[in-house]
């Protein structure tokens, strides 16, 4: 369809986006501060406009949901500085989260939408979850609209298909069914392992701390990094923290955790806090206790400022202090 007009009341960064206009490419992010996975993506979207904005492409973030209001968005904003290289509005009264998020019947966040050169929505998605790809192919002329569509319809209908499996996975977990569980999450991963990717992290928790069968769930998870959730950082990270940190998780497999690390700092090209600071946990883990203050001190540089890059610090300060001891 049309993409339809921003009705935004303050443009917070950048300059105003009126009409789209022909020939031109525009992403439309919704996010919020509150939102990790949204302050993650800031980094790869800042590249992407220096990137692409010569190519005609205009990142705009549109903050719909912030708890705050529009002075707590107008001071993080200022904060991330040169960090945050795309134009931010503030939709305060939700009419363009109405007419996007709503309409498209998207109910999370971060959420991108890609405009292509005729004004039409081409794509839909995670901004860190194939955008460089759509991006690439509408600039080249080489984006088949009706294929994503027919994509864009089977997520949503495995989406639905898993929802009501996913009540039931958590009911057999409360009942402390873990046969049933095992079963339903893996009709869940039959439906679609990568479209449910992050059903995998449910299915090595369970193996590894629910069943007590470590060497599974491992075995699980090697083959999870190499296939279902490869093109995942979200899912990789999550799995690798929970190698490491979970004091439930028997015979802590640091090495895999630092494959799974390794995995999502290529995807995220190194800009990602949090990657940084998932190797930096797995690298301490290994014995690497110098390159491991080196990568906490990448998170450090990297995060917001504020809160996150606070809890950055403290973890930075505690591996130098067990480095030293």
């Amino acid at each position: 369809m049309k993409a339809p007009r921003l009705s935004l009341s303050k443009w917070v960064r950048g300059d105003a986006v009126g009409e789209f206009e022909p020939g031109k490419v525009y992403v439309i992010e919704f996010w919020a501060t509150w939102c990790a996975p949204c302050r993650r993506a800031i980094p790869h979207l800042t590249d992407l406009q220096k990137l692409l904005g010569p190519k005609g492409v205009t990142i705009v973030a549109i903050a719909s949901q912030e708890h705050k209001g529009l002075a707590d968005l107008e001071r993080f904003v200022e904060r991330q500085g040169e960090r945050m290289g795309f134009s931010v509005a503030w939709d305060n009264e939700g009419r363009t989260d109405r007419d996007w998020m709503a309409a498209s019947k998207s109910d999370g966040i971060p959420t991108a939408f890609v405009v292509d050169q005729s004004g039409r929505i081409a794509w839909i998605g995670h901004p860190a979850s194939g955008l460089d790809r759509v991006l690439e192919q509408v600039l080249a002329g080489k984006f088949d609209i009706q294929v994503e569509a027919v994509l864009a319809r089977r997520t949503r209908d495995i989406r639905a298909r898993t929802q009501p499996l996913g009540a039931a996975f958590a009911e057999a977990q409360r009942a402390g069914d873990n046969a049933r569980a095992l079963s339903i999450v893996d009709e869940i991963l039959r439906l679609d392992p990568k479209i449910n990717g992050e059903w995998s992290l449910a299915k090595f928790e369970l193996l590894a701390t629910g069943m007590k069968q470590p060497e599974k769930a491992y075995t699980f998870a090697s083959q999870c990094i190499e296939s279902s959730i490869s093109e995942n950082s979200d899912a990789l990270l999550n799995l690798a923290w929970t190698i490491l940190g979970e004091t439930a998780v028997p015979a802590r497999n640091a090495q895999l955790a630092m494959v799974a690390a390794k995995r999502a700092q290529i995807l995220t090209g190194g800009r990602s806090a949090v990657a940084h600071m998932v190797e930096a946990r797995a690298l301490f883990a290994l014995g690497q206790k110098q390159e491991a203050i080196t990568r906490q001190q990448s998170a450090v540089d990297l995060s917001d400022a504020g809160t996150d890059r606070e809890e950055q610090r403290k973890r930075l300060e505690e591996y130098k202090r067990k480095a030293a001891e």
